[in-house]
């Protein structure tokens, strides 16, 4: 896709020039590729294509429930963002629980695919493996790829690296994301997402609510063990009521990324395919274009998967039904 100029309009749709209106988001999006290490990015591609097993279709559906706040087809999840699909994966592959054994699939991928890499990949695994979501307020820049933050929840500051906050977060910005440790230092995973600091009061109380309710039945459970069974709340707080005054503060002509918008358009898609499924139409990712806003790059997997009734055969040289999902990350 050509490069858009600062003064054009807005590939979104919006109207507005694409200066007032995604341009600071795509910047930062397009800094998570840019400060992402080779091996990080490998091993990514390499679990993306792990979960496209077909065991795990229905885990992904169910998944996509869990973290959207609804049930979604097929058809609307072209409406997600880059960041978005990203902050999916990471939360399903590291917290979501499979199975029986209510297994984490990043311990099934290092369990069947971990010999075969690197002692550096495996210790990466390892640390992903541990890791647990958290927010964090910016307290001070200290270097190229580092910063002081404040754990609310913990109640305990980092140093934390991360040289894509570094870079665009400022003092008092908050960072939701998932926090790791690997070889002595701590790190923030690439799909963390900035807020401004007025989400922090209300997110924490959100979060630490929900924490004395389930200690009152579990006690003794720490921050980690909790965050890891219950990440996705933080994306929850950011998607309800509660959180939508606070809507005016972020989205288009900000720093700041709206997640609500992604769920917002994924209900507009929801809508129209079931309108279009009554009247009996084929619906097609030409025809739900126009609603999509999305720019679309090579490659990318289904989500989530399974098989579709049998309508009969498809006309000649008709587009496939299922819609195809792009992975951010896959040919960075």
């Amino acid at each position: 896709m050509p490069e858009v100029g600062r003064n054009d309009p807005c590939p979104c749709g919006s109207g507005k020039k694409y200066k007032n209106c995604c341009m600071r988001q795509d910047r930062v999006q397009a800094a998570r590729s840019v400060n992402q290490g080779a091996v990080e990015r490998s091993l990514y591609y390499d679990l993306v294509q792990f979960i496209q097993q077909s065991r795990f279709a229905q885990e992904i559906g169910e998944g996509l429930a869990i973290f959207w706040g609804g049930h979604y087809s097929e058809e609307t999840l072209p409406a997600a963002r880059d960041d978005d699909k990203r902050r999916f994966i990471e939360w399903f592959i590291h917290d979501y629980r499979y199975g029986d054994e209510r297994r984490y699939i990043i311990d099934l991928f290092i369990e069947r695919e971990g010999p075969q890499y690197t002692e550096q990949a495996r210790q990466m695994l390892e640390a992903w493996s541990a890791s647990a979501m958290a927010m964090l307020r910016h307290v001070r820049r200290i270097g190229d790829d580092r910063i002081a933050a404040y754990d609310p929840l913990r109640e305990a500051e980092h140093e934390v690296t991360s040289r894509l906050m570094a870079t665009n977060a400022r003092p008092g910005d908050l960072l939701v994301g998932r926090l790791y440790e690997l070889q002595g230092a701590k790190h923030l995973s690439v799909a963390t997402l900035l807020l401004p600091g007025e989400y922090e009061q209300p997110l924490a109380e959100y979060v630490r609510n929900a924490y004395s309710i389930y200690c009152d039945e579990h006690p003794g459970t720490s921050w980690d063990r909790f965050l890891r069974l219950h990440g996705h709340l933080m994306n929850t707080f950011l998607l309800s009521d509660r959180a939508q005054a606070l809507r005016a503060l972020i989205g288009a002509g900000t720093r700041f990324y709206d997640p609500a918008a992604t769920r917002d358009r994924m209900r507009e898609l929801q809508q129209r395919v079931r309108q279009q499924a009554d009247a009996d139409e084929l619906v097609t990712l030409d025809d739900l274009e126009p609603m999509l806003h999305t720019r679309h790059t090579a490659g990318g997997i289904i989500l989530p998967g399974g098989e579709e009734p049998d309508e009969g055969e498809p006309a000649q040289g008709a587009p496939p039904k299922r819609p195809t999902i792009l992975i951010p990350g896959r040919d960075s």
